[in-house]
């Protein structure tokens, strides 16, 4: 049987079985009627066992183009004790349950959320210290996953859109169930919040508290779809070297294979007594696990002479088994996997919010979300080979600040726009005032979170805003335009349910006029059902309007500012000011954003001159030129190895460091845009002279420019911008 090839489309991620029969239309196949979409995945269900069926190893061909090469890697590693730091939970047990997809998830998601704490100075010296903390449940993911039907607020809720099983726990699942339904904001809950509790046959109980549906302790960020190491049997070292790199900076990673179904498999891919596990065929793959290390020597002979790989190296694997002694489940719960096993799929790292996580009160990076599709692009994928935008409409719930938005990249290097406007007319998302515009290289296929960084903007209860997407990648010279749409349809005993209300979303095809996509439910072609579009947006908390004027104008005539910090304020104006500094060496200033309904400006000084250096910050605005403020420089309270801007160009990597001038203040740092500059977590150690020095590094995944911050006793010193190019 053939397996699901991982690169791009919302691929199933970890199912309990995968086994597909959806008929692929060839990528030439469908472009004598450009009009009409084409199929390039299929969601298939038989039986128990639910997957996508894809093919598109020319998208898995572009992932070497952008990959990273900047770092060093190690020739072993384990998360397990990552410098003395534990940046797994413990080892789980399913039990008799089709549910591994799930744990699958929770364990990279899980992995990532004690990757961020480290980076904040949170740090578990074992896994089981680790689980204290950071224990998300499977069950809740699981079961409304399959019971994801809304009736409250449809633009919060996304509706009635889910996907339905007859019973949740044995149906399987995938990263097409699982990503969409973290995504949605279902999860993911706390092990406190819904356990893993079975009966007396060791059957996951069924949940009968709906309440639980909804409960959010830590935000899904990004889920990205890594390539895999083995193509039609040739070992990728480029796609290693990414997961790799995956793993160390932002933690485990959940991946597919093909485990033993007989124990005469079992006895030919399976050496106990070493916990090495090799598959050479290009088997379909029917078990989630998540890699935490790996090791480059690990010796093929500790594989099975009958199926030893050509070199040495593995994976080490987490699964999700229990820590027994059975031949199948490996040392303690884990096992080797070879580089060189050909049933290896679906490689994802899920990176959740930045955040220290709570089991009960965690402070989130967004307090709101706006969204219509509940299950992703749900029963299939569709691209086209013109130009093609989609649009979601929605209308502010409270004041607040649109702060990003999620977009789906569907192949390697796809190239992403994303365009707000503000109040538009009714039919025609992009007849309003036009707010932000970002274009975002994706170097690997995936689900993500596009930050609007200084391009954020205020909304008032009541105003409308349309969030304008198109997502494209090149597939055999071609630009191909990703269908951002979820896709219903019944397949056996799943049924994937999806609706679109007149006003929600819209589609504009090579430059036609904009159509309702409530009118579009074939435009498939195929008997599918099309729904909204998949486009969400996020927002925070801020004041209402009327206190906010009464908060303006509140600049301190003198400002003592740190070197690498910045200084930000509101000035209210009738027309739009423009700013100037005495000496720009010492200060910079700069417009970040206006309201123009409020007449609000929002204000930033930058200090990144040198300590007791002055300058004079001057506004001119309504025909009048003031002086605003001035501002002395001061040494921020840690030295960093580097304090200047510089240019790097999308897939390279940087490392700095940070020495605090009080060791026993502990830094954090983060990036001001993360679509653009991902952030990871390098280590810490103490030097001869007793200072601790921490050491940061990010990634540049996508065209623009963004700032580098260092926190220390709570607040935020910019170090020095990165542009990518």
């Amino acid at each position: 049987m053939k397996k699901i090839n991982l690169r791009c489309l919302a691929a199933f991620v970890a199912a309990a079985l995968f086994a597909s029969s959806a008929a692929i239309v060839p990528a030439s196949a469908a472009e004598s009627s450009a009009a009409v979409p084409q199929s390039v995945g299929q969601l298939a269900a038989n039986g128990e066992y639910v997957s996508m069926d894809t093919d598109h190893a020319d998208l898995q061909a572009q992932a070497g183009k952008g990959l990273r090469t900047a770092i060093t890697l190690p020739a072993k590693f384990d998360l397990r004790s990552d410098s003395g730091a534990a940046r797994v939970t413990t080892v789980k047990a399913q039990g008799v349950n089709g549910t591994c997809w799930a744990f699958g998830a929770i364990a990279s998601a899980e992995s990532n959320l004690l990757t961020n704490m480290l980076s904040s100075g949170v740090k578990f010296s074992t896994a089981a210290q680790a689980s204290a903390v950071v224990d998300l449940s499977e069950r809740q993911l699981a079961w409304f996953s399959y019971n994801g039907s809304n009736s409250s607020e449809t633009s919060k809720y996304a509706g009635s859109d889910t996907f339905s099983v007859s019973n949740p726990f044995t149906a399987g699942g995938s990263r097409a169930i699982s990503v969409p339904t973290m995504a949605r904001w279902y999860g993911a809950a706390d092990e406190k919040d819904l356990p893993y509790q079975t009966d007396s046959n060791g059957n996951v109980i069924s949940v009968s508290n709906s309440s639980l549906q909804t409960v959010s302790r830590a935000h899904l960020k990004n889920a990205e779809y890594l390539p895999e190491p083995v193509q039609n049997g040739v070992i990728d070292t480029a796609a290693i070297t990414a997961i790799k790199q995956a793993i160390q900076e932002n933690g485990a990673v959940s991946v597919g294979y093909h485990s033993p179904t007989t124990t005469a498999e079992n006895a030919q891919f399976y050496n106990a007594s070493t916990s090495a596990y090799c598959c050479p065929f290009d088997y379909a793959s029917n078990h989630e696990v998540s890699i935490v290390g790996w090791d480059d020597n690990y010796a093929r002979t500790n594989f099975n002479a009958s199926c030893r790989p050509a070199k040495n190296g593995a994976w080490i694997v987490k699964n999700s088994w229990g820590t027994g002694s059975s031949t199948r489940v490996g040392r303690d719960g884990y096992f080797y996997l070879s580089y060189y096993d050909q049933s290896f799929t679906d490689a994802t790292s899920f990176q959740m919010e930045s955040i220290n996580y709570s089991s009960s009160n965690t402070s989130h990076e967004y307090s709101d979300i706006y969204q219509y599709d509940g299950v992703g692009l749900g029963a299939g994928w569709y691209t086209m080979n013109q130009p093609t935008y989609f649009a979601n409409v929605f209308t502010a719930r409270a004041n607040s600040t649109l702060e990003a938005v999620s977009a789906y990249a569907i192949g390697a290097n796809s190239t992403v726009t994303v365009d707000v406007y503000k109040n538009p007319t009714s039919g025609n998302p992009t007849s309003g005032e036009q707010v932000a515009s970002v274009t975002c290289q994706m170097t690997n296929a995936g689900y993500y979170t596009v930050e609007l960084g200084s391009q954020s903007c205020d909304l008032n209860a009541g105003d409308t805003f349309a969030v304008v997407e198109s997502s494209s990648f090149q597939r055999n010279g071609s630009t191909r335009y990703a269908m951002l749409y979820e896709t219903g349809k019944t397949l056996g005993n799943m049924n994937v349910q999806v609706s679109c209300s007149a006003g929600q979303s819209y589609m504009s095809v090579n430059g036609g006029s904009w159509a309702d996509m409530s009118t579009k439910s074939g435009f498939n072609g195929d008997g599918s059902k099309v729904g909204n579009a998949v486009i969400k947006a996020f927002t925070a908390g801020r004041a209402n309007a009327e206190a906010a004027d009464t908060q303006i104008n509140t600049v301190s005539a003198t400002k003592d500012l740190a070197v690498g910090s910045t200084y930000v304020f509101n000035i209210t104006s009738k027309s739009t000011p423009t700013f100037t500094s005495s000496n720009d060496s010492t200060a910079k200033v700069r417009l970040v954003k206006r309201d123009t309904q409020t007449g609000v400006t929002q204000v930033e000084v930058y200090g990144h001159g040198h300590a007791n250096e002055m300058a004079e910050i001057y506004m001119t605005a309504d025909g009048n030129t003031q002086l605003l403020c001035t501002v002395t420089l001061f040494n921020p309270p840690f030295t960093s190895d580097t304090t200047v801007n510089f240019t790097k160009h999308v897939g390279d990597t940087y490392c700095f460091r940070v020495i605090p001038n009080d060791s026993s203040k502990v830094p954090s740092y983060t990036s001001g845009n993360g679509s653009i500059l991902a952030t990871g977590y390098s280590g810490s150690k103490r030097l001869a002279d007793g200072s601790m020095a921490y050491y940061y590094k990010f990634t540049c995944k996508s065209v623009g420019e963004a700032g580098i911050y260092v926190t220390l006793d709570g607040v935020p010193y910019r170090v020095f911008y990165c542009n990518v190019q």
